[in-house]
């Protein structure tokens, strides 16, 4: 009887045992499996917003220009400052009098002094301070104008990577559609050829048409792949998570009808005009700052201190602050307070300034010459942009038509075949057609999404 219960318990311990690995083993490979992350091309927008490295470098440069303002602005606020020092005198200074041709040698001074004193500095006027207070919020909106145009950049990229990925969903499954077709043709050849029928040329045929079918899904796969691994990149995704779109896409998501936004073009909708314009105003900012430099600079001081000398390092003592007469012992603090105004006078610095002024007012042209010449080059990415975007639709309409013919074709021949009307050669250029219709489709759809991201993007509307 114990003999069985012992064996009863040891086969237990084994079927505990067991159970208890192959529970952890699941639970480790559940830990490492990767995340599968489900996402909008809304959300994906937001995360980039938040995650992407250059919008946060941005971001930085942006708090760094704020900080450099606060740094400016801090000229026109007073300077004030605390300072005192302790001497010993090891060597007390030596002066030589003459009475009546006689030397005399006398010391003069302690063998300790020390000093207390409290300074305040308050600029006046200085033209280039003014001028920089002046230019401040326009650096900034510079700075901000900057973010603007790298979010405008990673929002048209993302836009064009996960179009381009949803077309190649539905491209994977047509793909995918043409194989099962083929596969059957295939199962249906060869009982034909068993029953005496076709030939195994014809087999060999509709299986490299298979075979080339099956390469071109390996190469969508592949470029799919290498398409969320660029935007992962680019919304701050780890690349180990899969990441998967759920928008879908219809015609109506390509076209919208943008002849109002063309008609009502501003260039001042355009971040990097905006810029420019910026630039430009800075750039009159820095040309008037070096005017300025020429004109006399004033600024405001005032001091008060007092000054302690003994022979002893007695000079803390509360009973020896007497500030009006001596102490004893041979110690005193003097008092010493003074209010100056300063007035500084450029008169001749090699004409550098000169020579400021001259390098800024050529920058000032450069940036107007570069104002026109991005004006000219939005009219014409306006006018290019706009006919791609009308050829592309009208390309989507034909070759969507173009498609479903050619499906209608591939279809018949294939119901033709099976009742000994057609041939395997006239099935096999029917599918060549039907995948060259759906390749031309997709690459029109495309090409509309990209001159459709690339037109708002023109105008100011991204």
């Amino acid at each position: 009887m114990k003999s069985n219960c012992s064996l009863f318990f040891k086969k237990y311990q084994v079927k505990l045992f067991v159970w208890a690995v192959f529970s952890i083993i699941f639970i480790l490979r559940l830990v490492g499996q990767d995340s599968v992350t489900k996402l909008t091309i809304k959300e994906c927008l937001q995360l980039a917003d938040k995650n992407n490295l250059q919008i946060k470098t941005a971001l930085l440069n942006y708090q760094t220009q704020r900080q450099v303002n606060k740094e400016v602005s801090a000229a026109a606020y007073p300077k004030i400052n605390f300072n005192t020092s302790l001497a010993k005198n090891f060597d007390i200074p030596t002066f030589v009098l003459d009475f009546n041709g006689t030397p005399t040698f006398i010391k003069t001074g302690t063998d300790y002094n020390s000093t207390i004193a409290l300074a305040a500095n308050q600029l006046l006027f200085d033209g280039q301070v003014f001028v920089a207070l002046q230019a401040n919020r326009d650096v900034l909106k510079a700075a901000s104008k900057q973010i603007d145009l790298t979010k405008e950049t990673i929002k048209a990229n993302i836009l064009k990577i996960c179009y381009q990925l949803i077309a190649a969903k539905i491209q994977e499954n047509l793909l995918q559609n043409n194989i099962d077709n083929v596969q059957r043709n295939l199962s249906d050849l060869i009982q034909t050829k068993n029953a005496g029928l076709a030939e195994q040329i014809d087999i060999d045929k509709l299986q490299v048409q298979l075979e080339n079918i099956k390469f071109e899904k390996r190469k969508l796969n592949i470029s799919v792949s290498n398409g969320y691994l660029g935007l992962k990149t680019l919304i701050g995704l780890n690349s180990r998570n899969t990441l998967l779109l759920t928008d879908t896409l219809s015609i109506q998501d390509i076209s919208d009808n943008l002849v109002t936004d063309i008609q009502q073009f501003n260039y001042q909708n355009r971040h990097d005009f905006q810029f420019l314009i910026l630039q430009e105003k800075l750039n009159k900012y820095n040309l008037k700052r070096y005017q300025y430099s020429k004109i006399p600079t004033i600024s405001l001081s005032y001091l008060k201190g007092f000054n302690a000398f003994g022979n002893t390092l007695d000079f803390f003592n509360a009973r020896k602050f007497n500030y009006d007469e001596f102490a004893n012992n041979n110690y005193t603090w003097f008092k010493n307070t003074s209010l100056s105004i300063s007035l500084n006078v450029p008169i001749f610095n090699g004409l550098a300034t000169n020579s400021r002024i001259a390098q800024t007012k050529l920058a000032i042209k450069q940036v107007q010459y570069q104002i026109e010449q991005t004006k000219i080059q939005i009219d014409n990415d306006i006018k290019s942009f706009q006919n791609s975007y009308t050829q592309a639709l009208e390309n989507i309409e034909l070759q969507k038509n173009n498609m479903l013919l050619a499906e209608k074709i591939y279809f018949q021949t294939q119901q033709k075949l099976t009742q000994g009307l057609a041939s395997q050669l006239e099935l096999y250029n029917a599918l060549i057609q039907l995948q060259t219709s759906q390749n031309n489709y997709f690459l029109s759809v495309y090409t509309a999404i990209v001159a459709k991201i690339d037109l708002q993007k023109s105008l100011g509307k991204l």
